[in-house]
């Protein structure tokens, strides 16, 4: 009897103990309170980030909670793989994956004290799923548009809701923009006036009707710099999209047995129609899902862009290459990457 009544006792402290751990916000009030720091809590605890996961939001609490040497410095123990802002404990990538980081939150007047986190990295996608395409294209693919919440289905009456389409992104801007009147809505607000005083409410405010692939954010996607891609993957060049144009067109095979691979692949890269939009002059794309590829020409700043055709009478039409200007422009990105299933998985 006694060991049953010691195990009950074990199992409710291990619980209390687990559930401390993992939410220090629901435990200030019950902190010791006076004195110089001695303890420093870091939230969250533990946590795997995936190349495709959004980072976690760090926080911590210092105790006593009343102290008055309350500030920390944030600091990685492997900044190539996770690096942290010191101030503010915002992560950043670095440019290796797979292994554990720990960070650390240290107390600015004693050294001694500090909290930690420990981030278990993960060299592959959690978030997104991937199709092995390496046969028909010699590649792997995201099976949907970077910040969609479902891959392409055919059955969805709404081709163009939100949750297909993902984010619109300008090309070299790895801030994702779109607008209510485009279905991109997320609730953060923000404006845009055209120049009759019409005012389009619920866009996002990093929306630039003049960008122009210039500016403190812009990142040259063309040189596998940083992209809205997870680490590893890349937009596709213009050559890759034209090999995607080819397996795709059903006109280009003469059996049935190849006609049929043909519309099975296109339903498997499943472009939802996305169009694009440009502000002012919104210009809408109805029957297409347009993604920028990687190639573009600087001098000119034109970038070329995927254009797939989906619906209707218009199913076995064959998608196109355009160069389409970058000013204004904001579209979808879909990502890829060659090599094998090790990489991946």
């Amino acid at each position: 009897m006694k060991k049953v009544i010691f195990l009950l006792l074990s199992m409710i402290a291990m619980f209390y103990a687990c559930d401390y751990a993992g939410d220090i916000k629901d435990y200030k009030e019950d902190l010791a309170e006076g004195g110089p720091v001695n303890t420093i809590l870091v939230s969250p605890s533990a946590f795997t980030l995936y190349v495709d996961s959004e980072f976690p939001s760090m926080s911590y609490v210092s105790v006593p909670t009343n102290t008055v040497d309350s500030v920390v410095v944030w600091s990685s123990d492997t900044p190539e793989v996770l690096d942290v802002d010191p101030e503010t404990g915002e992560l950043k990538w670095g440019t290796v994956r797979n292994c554990e980081v720990v960070i650390s939150a240290t107390s600015a007047t004693r050294k001694d004290v500090k909290g930690e986190c420990r981030i278990t990295v993960r060299n592959t996608i959690g978030v997104y799923k991937y199709l092995d395409l390496r046969a028909e294209l010699g590649l792997f693919v995201i099976d949907r548009n970077m910040g969609a919440t479902m891959v392409f289905d055919k059955t969805v009456t709404n081709n163009m809701a939100a949750g297909l389409k993902g984010n619109y992104y300008h090309w070299g801007n790895n801030t994702p923009v779109a607008n209510k009147e485009f279905g991109g809505d997320d609730g953060r607000g923000g404006y845009y006036t055209y120049p009759n005083g019409r005012t389009l409410l619920g866009g996002y405010p990093e929306f630039d009707p003049s960008w122009n692939a210039e500016g403190e954010h812009f990142s040259d996607w063309s040189q596998g710099g940083e992209t809205p891609c997870p680490g590893g993957w890349r937009l596709p060049t213009k050559e890759e999209c034209e090999k995607i144009i080819y397996m795709t067109n059903v006109a280009n095979f003469n059996t049935q047995q190849e006609k049929t691979a043909a519309r099975a692949l296109r339903e498997k890269l499943g472009v939802a129609m996305s169009g694009y939009q440009r502000i002012p002059g919104g210009n809408w794309q109805w029957q297409h899902g347009m993604l920028w590829t990687s190639t573009w020409n600087p001098e000119t700043k034109k970038v070329w862009v995927l254009q797939a055709t989906n619906s209707g009478d218009w199913k076995d039409d064959p998608w196109e290459m355009k160069e389409m200007e970058l000013k204004g422009i904001a579209i979808a990105v879909r990502c890829v990457r060659d090599g094998n299933v090790e990489d991946v998985e």
